[in-house]
């Protein structure tokens, strides 16, 4: 074991089984702590340590240094047991934050969001695929073409074609047949190598397309269950006050006007939502609705 200085071993070892409840945020702070103690140990000792004296297999040790990396913000996942956050610390960031975006991933199942995972990187793994697919076809339309335009510099460039007289001294310069079918070969290859590499080029389109729209769909579908979770809301605590019409007259004249405004608001909001399920011009007026408020123009 190296020299250890300020770090205390010990002490860490005693915080690691202290923080051994597997709540987000100790498993972010034991990561954090694993990660210190691998950096601290020579090679081979930290599965040795890891068994005698925290108990903690190297897969999941791996998984805890994984979640400290990956989370430096813990508000996000504090509600999310263990099996969740090495799930989602398993993705790359672009497509975790795009499940994290596009589900509520607390109320998920662990078998939905598996495969929800599973799904992002069998898009990611066939995306990576078709795109080498395409690279390994442009590269070899390149050399095609190299060869090709080097064929017909040879073609070009013969010094001492063979001569044919032909009759009343017309002559005809050979080039050799070999040379003619060898660049017909190769114009045929060249050929249906772009065929393919257009092919695999609108394969790759499509399923980058397809992900744009999946995307979009569940963006959707999660937008208006919050529309719907929000009216309800609103509606089950507004329904309350419906009936105070004794205490509303009691309101002072300058308060009763800002009701009275954010009444109009509402119903001003009521209306647009109405026009726009019947696909309708929008005739509210200087009302817009801005990211979370509405405001007057």
């Amino acid at each position: 074991m190296q020299e250890l200085t300020e770090f205390n071993i010990e002490k860490t070892t005693a915080e690691i089984l202290m923080l051994k409840d597997q709540t987000a945020q100790n498993i972010i702070e034991i990561g954090k702590r694993l990660i210190e103690v691998k950096e601290n140990l020579e090679h081979g000792e930290f599965t040795e340590w890891l068994k005698e004296k925290v108990d903690i297999s190297h897969r999941t040790a791996n998984n805890f240094m994984k979640v400290a990396t990956t989370f430096s913000n813990s508000q996000s996942i504090a509600n999310l047991g263990s099996t969740k956050l090495f799930l989602l610390a398993g993705l790359d960031k672009e497509d975790r934050q795009e499940i994290m975006k596009e589900s509520n991933v607390e109320e998920m199942t662990t078998r939905e969001l598996e495969q929800a995972v599973k799904e992002k990187k069998e898009i990611k793994k066939q995306l990576e695929a078709e795109k080498e697919y395409s690279e390994e076809l442009q590269e070899a339309i390149k050399q095609k073409e190299n060869q090709i335009r080097t064929l017909q510099n040879e073609i070009d460039n013969i010094k001492t074609p063979k001569k044919e007289i032909i009759e009343k001294e017309v002559v005809k310069e050979i080039v050799p047949e070999r040379l003619i079918l060898e660049k017909q070969s190769l114009e045929k290859e060249l050929e249906t190598l772009r065929k393919r590499a257009e092919k695999a080029e609108n394969t790759l389109s499509r399923i980058k397309l397809d992900k744009e729209i999946n995307q979009d769909k569940v963006y959707s579908n999660t937008k208006l269950e919050y529309l719907l979770v929000n009216i309800k809301e609103f509606l089950d605590n507004a329904s309350k006050y419906t009936y105070l019409k004794d205490e509303l007259q009691k309101i002072p004249s300058q308060n009763k006007k800002i009701l009275e405004s954010k009444i109009n608001e509402v119903e001003s909001w009521t209306i647009l939502m109405k026009q726009a399920l019947r696909n309708e011009e929008n005739i509210v007026g200087n009302i817009i609705f801005e990211e979370g408020e509405i405001v007057n123009e």
